[in-house]
């Protein structure tokens, strides 16, 4: 059986060689550098010279990589000692180097000497939040390959052609859904630009109605249809130019209020200063609404006859107007619960991954991060460096499990606060003592043997490495259901999921082999919404492992209680500990839900907007109808109809159009979520609890809103109305 590095040699060159690429680029993400380069917050990804070419990128200065620098002493092998050539990231050539173009060449970078060939425009930080580019030879870069598919082919033909192999586009590799959040809320914002479209527009009829008499004097007196849309839009047009001014004045503060009022994660300053790009647009969003809104009653009069404007109405049928703008508050109100449904969406989905089953506790603790510490005052080897290392680890968690208040610690071997994206990534090539066809890779990970205690992780089946019978052996594994589930894949019968246990098989690596103890619960590794990665955990100290960088400390008392003693533990041992390097295990979990967090509270904001305009627009039909009704009213009351049975009228109107608003408005939600549903977690696109909340919040508004009308109609005054009607 071929090594994984081997036969991803050999997936590239079938690759290259086939119809189906027209070339391709490798990377390695993380590629060790120094430990200064952590302190100075550099994410280095080696990358070889076919890469950025690949993707369409160049410098913005310099010449980049080229394939002949392959042969140079630090790209064929890369010391600490010998130069390498970089790129760098445009933020880290600003901080850094100031931005001067003179730092390209023969440099200095975190310690270690560099060859800069070149600097990436700004926002360039493919792959992942990759800051600096090291170049590397394509056999160095495991286990990322990157090709560009040849004119005609097609990812689904790949994936045909090789089935035991995972392609990904790039676009849907990169921050999978940001782009399609992104249009989400660009539509959720123009969906609320178009509310007030249709809200304008209903007042605009409402003003028309109210002028029919002058509209149909001045065609009598020879005024043209032309010349009245030309004076409407004259009168609109001043109305911008004051709205336009008054939004400039106040785009300033208020951006400066949502700043302090948004969630951490949406108030980064630099995407939220107003300046003349956005006035611009927003100006001509408005100006386009003007001409489009004033044709509306220009086209009203135009149609109708003078004779009927003189007599005040519009059309033959005196109700015709009243169901024009009824029509427009439907679709307002349609539009209005579409915005509600999709922030009623966001918000159930954060509910969900906030209250999601992570794998582990993580209240109560503390993570003790090793990785870039310093050793400033031992002085030695690489190797020494990594054994001293691997001692005051072993020393911290023995004095920490002796503190009052500490009810376990346990260290935790390249599973950075359970991302194991740096883990020791192996093939399981045998299970069972049988061979496997097709290899299984598996994130591997040497940890503490009370690691389960520590994580407060859920042992699904079988044991841990601190039960009696295994207290003592190395070769015995844990491993996540994932890994459990491809080792032995699940067979369903009459809906129930059964699959034979791993326990007690053996399961077989390059550089493992152990038996299967038990099975733990999968841990969420970045973000509930992410596949985990299928997960082996061996005790700490097997061969080939490597050394545990982290330590996971649980409090018996509350965090705040124990923390100093345990800051005295770390600075004893490792001198002047960061407060980066301790870090709360919660913070992380809470940091896992800003994606989620940040879609609700933006779907929120802008669905928060449109309720206003929806109750404005509800009240200003409602009391537009209580007005040309007046006469009908108080003949209603005159022949004794009560004022709750008019109460009840209008009410009933605003609960009709609230109920029509809302069935269209759940409709088109239900159809757009549906096409959406990969970026909610775990909700169905037609969740009765959304629903329920939209109804009731626009049964609720509707109602509202009708008060003002209701009691208007209520205290008309028959005997008045009548006699002024005469």
């Amino acid at each position: 059986m071929l090594p994984l590095i081997q036969r991803q040699d050999e997936l590239r060159t079938r690759l290259l060689e086939s119809d189906f690429v027209s070339g391709g680029a490798v990377a390695r993400e993380r590629v060790p550098f120094s430990e200064e380069a952590i302190e100075l917050g550099l994410r280095i990804t080696g990358v070889d010279a076919r890469f950025f070419p690949l993707l369409g990128l160049s410098p913005l200065i310099g010449d980049g990589f080229h394939a002949e620098s392959e042969a140079l002493p630090g790209v064929q092998a890369p010391q600490p000692d010998r130069r390498v050539p970089v790129i760098l990231g445009y933020d880290v050539w600003q901080r850094l180097y100031g931005g001067i173009e003179s730092v390209l060449g023969d440099a200095e970078l975190a310690g270690r000497p560099v060859r800069i060939a070149g600097i990436m425009p700004p926002g360039v930080k493919f792959p992942g939040e990759t800051n600096v580019w090291i170049q590397i030879l394509p056999r160095d870069a495991l286990p990322a390959s990157y090709v560009r598919l040849a004119r005609g082919a097609t990812i689904e033909a790949l994936r045909a052609w090789l089935p035991e192999f995972d392609f990904t586009r790039v676009r849907d590799a990169v921050r999978p859904g940001s782009t399609e959040t992104l249009v989400i809320l660009a539509s959720a914002a123009g969906l609320l630009v178009l509310i007030a479209w249709v809200q304008v527009g209903a007042l605009l009829l409402s003003v028309t109605a109210g002028r029919v008499r002058e509209l149909g004097t001045r065609l009598a007196l020879g005024a043209g249809a032309l010349r009245l849309a030309g004076q409407l839009a004259v009168e609109n047009g001043l109305l911008i130019v004051v709205a336009a001014g008054l939004a400039w004045m106040a785009a300033f503060p208020l951006v400066q209020v949502l700043a302090g009022v948004l969630p951490a994660e949406l108030s980064a300053g630099q995407y939220l200063d107003p300046d003349g790009r956005t006035f611009a647009f927003a100006a001509a969003i408005a100006v386009m609404g003007i001409g489009v809104l004033t044709t509306v009653p220009a086209i009203v009069v135009r149609h109708a006859s003078v004779l009927r404007l003189l007599n005040g109405t519009l059309r033959e049928h005196t109700h015709g107007l009243e169901r024009w703008q009824m029509s427009m508050l439907v679709g307002q109100l349609a539009l209005t619960t579409l915005l509600l449904y999709f922030a009623g969406m966001g918000a159930r989905s954060y509910a969900r991954a906030a209250t999601y089953d992570y794998g582990f506790q993580s209240e109560n603790v503390l993570v003790f991060s090793a990785r870039g510490l310093r050793l400033s005052d031992f002085d030695g080897t690489s190797r020494a460096r990594l054994d001293e290392r691997y001692q005051r680890l072993t020393r911290t968690v023995e004095r920490l499990r002796g503190l009052d208040g500490v009810a376990a610690a346990a260290t935790l071997g390249q599973v950075p606060l359970l991302d194991t994206a740096d883990a020791h990534w192996e093939d399981v090539v045998e299970f069972g003592g049988v061979p496997l066809r097709v290899p299984v890779p598996a994130a591997g990970a040497a940890v503490s043997r009370n690691v389960v205690e520590a994580l407060g992780a859920t042992v699904v089946e079988g044991g841990t490495f601190e039960d009696p019978a295994w207290a003592s052996r190395m070769d015995v594994a844990l491993v996540n259901e994932t890994l459990a589930d491809m080792l032995s894949p699940p067979i369903v019968l009459q809906g129930v999921a059964l699959r034979m246990s791993v326990v007690g098989r053996e399961i077989r690596t390059s550089w493992f082999r152990g038996r299967v103890i038990g099975v733990v619960k999968d841990l969420v590794v970045r973000s509930p919404a992410q596949t985990p990665d299928p997960l082996f955990l061996v005790p700490a100290g097997t061969r080939n492992f490597g050394v545990g960088q982290y330590v996971l400390i649980r409090t018996s008392a509350s965090i705040d209680e124990t923390l100093p003693a345990i800051r005295t533990v770390l600075h004893d041992t490792w001198g002047v500990v960061p407060e980066r390097h301790l870090r709360r295990l919660r913070d992380e979990v809470d940091e896992s839900l800003t994606p989620f967090r940040a879609q609700s509270a933006l779907l929120g904001l802008i669905a928060a907007a449109c309720v206003p305009l929806a109750a404005i627009g509800v009240a200003g039909a409602l009391l537009y109808s209580v007005r040309r009704r007046t006469r009908d009213v108080a003949i209603r009351i005159a022949l004794g109809a009560s004022p709750d049975t008019i109460r009840r009228r209008v009410v009933g109107r605003a609960l009709a159009i609230a109920g029509a608003g809302m069935a269209l408005g759940v409709a088109a939600g239900y159809v757009a979520c549906r096409a959406l549903a990969h970026l909610f977690f775990e909700i169905h696109p037609a969740d009765p609890w959304v629903i329920a909340g939209v109804a009731a919040a626009l049964l609720t508004i509707a109602w509202m809103a009708a008060g003002v009308p209701m009691r208007i109609a209520a205290r008309v005054q028959p005997a008045e109305v009548l006699r002024s009607d005469a």
